[in-house]
């Protein structure tokens, strides 16, 4: 027995796939694959790396990270976490590599985004996008497997929200700024490229975000009041180290940093609204502009 326990002793132990989050809400069917099973995915079940997300027809899944990211993703849509490390301390060893395989997604960055964006990348079968503290919607659109038409064509999009991102190819590279929209196409024969108007799946990505909008909002609120209350942690310890009760001008100074605190609070969740209402405006003149292109095509053929 002996010998076989200083046997077991020298193997090296299997490293567990590291945490990257949770589902925080979901609808329709989703699934998640994990070491090779695959199970019906839950709200609260957590993710790890190595962990493959699936959406079926007209399902959905908010995923919390836990950089304090966020991932919706959206119908008919497989995404693996290829790499996914974050020990909670900004120092240069986190990393995000997320393969979208097929379908779209809109991602808030987190930590390593913001901090980080050198380590922080989303890949497709063609093509390697990048952000630099960003709000974005990727997408990767394969050729129609029994030899059909796509509504737009085959291969990787982009569309900025707020921030930077760059889609990248062996063919080249194309930067993209707030509303603005990318494109690389599935057969790599151009370079990556800025499109004059959205595609049209687009507008369908905004009313689905209209239903998801609110539950998004709600999850990054949270976000922020647990890095508040880490943040404040280390201030609460060193007051309970000081018995002496507080003067005048402390207090003054305490109501003084809460005040500061709840307005930065307030100012977040405006610039998220904003955020919000600019998305929906901009797909509101998109329809428009599509409306009255159809009008007059009509008027053409009448």
């Amino acid at each position: 027995m002996a010998s076989v326990a200083a046997l077991l002793c020298c193997v090296p132990a299997r490293a567990l796939p590291a945490g990257a989050g949770r589902i925080d809400a979901l609808e329709g069917a989703v699934t998640v694959v994990s070491r090779g099973a695959e199970r019906p995915a839950s709200t609260d079940m957590e993710v790890e790396e190595g962990d493959t997300l699936r959406t079926g027809t007209s399902a959905w899944a908010l995923v919390e990270m836990i950089d304090g990211g966020s991932l919706t993703l959206r119908p008919d849509t497989v995404l693996t976490i290829a790499t996914y490390r974050y020990s909670g301390h900004d120092d240069g060893s986190e990393k995000s590599v997320l393969s979208l395989v097929r379908g779209a997604l809109r991602s808030i960055t987190g930590s390593i985004g913001r901090y980080q964006p050198r380590n922080y990348t989303i890949t497709t079968p063609t093509a390697t996008l990048g952000v630099r503290g960003t709000d974005h919607e990727p997408a990767y659109y394969p050729p129609d497997a029994r030899g059909g038409r796509l509504e737009h064509g085959a291969g990787t999009y982009d569309k900025v929200n707020d921030g930077e991102t760059f889609i990248r190819t062996p063919k080249g590279e194309v930067r993209l700024k707030s509303g603005q929209y990318g494109f690389a196409q599935h057969d790599l024969r151009r370079p990556p490229r800025l499109l004059a108007k959205p595609p049209r799946f687009y507008q369908r990505h905004a009313g689905f975000d209209r239903k998801v909008a609110e539950r998004r909002r709600e999850l990054h609120r949270r976000i922020e009041e647990k890095q508040k209350r880490r943040l404040e942690k280390p201030r609460h310890a060193d007051k309970q180290l000081k018995r002496a009760p507080k003067s005048d001008d402390e207090r003054a100074e305490h109501r003084k940093s809460r005040r500061e605190s709840k307005q930065d609070e307030q100012r977040e969740r405006q610039r998220e609204l904003r955020r919000e209402k600019l998305h929906e405006r901009q797909q509101e003149r998109e329809r428009r502009r599509q409306e009255k292109k159809r009008e007059k095509h009509e008027k053409r053929e009448k």
